[in-house]
């Protein structure tokens, strides 16, 4: 009878340790996870606001080109 009880509290002792481990790694995997969506976020954030800064930056050339163009046409207009 000695024998069945310390043979059953070391089969739950086992199970509760396989359980912590188990469940420690599935947490490390969680948060590997959340690291790895919050870099990727954090990227496609970069991209955007890098490609909002480069399409702000052409528009402001396009129009000082435009304004430069139309300076030039008035002062040859005027000139000539």
């Amino acid at each position: 009878m000695k024998s069945f009880v310390i043979g059953c509290l070391r089969i739950i002792k086992e199970f509760f340790i396989v359980s912590f481990v188990f469940l420690l790694f599935i947490f490390s995997l969680e948060i590997i996870f959340y690291v790895f969506c919050i870099i990727i976020s954090l990227v496609f954030f970069f991209l955007v606001l890098i490609l909002k800064l480069v399409i702000l930056l052409l528009f402001f050339v396009f129009l000082c080109f435009l304004s430069l163009i139309m300076f030039l046409g008035g002062f040859f207009s005027y000139v000539f």
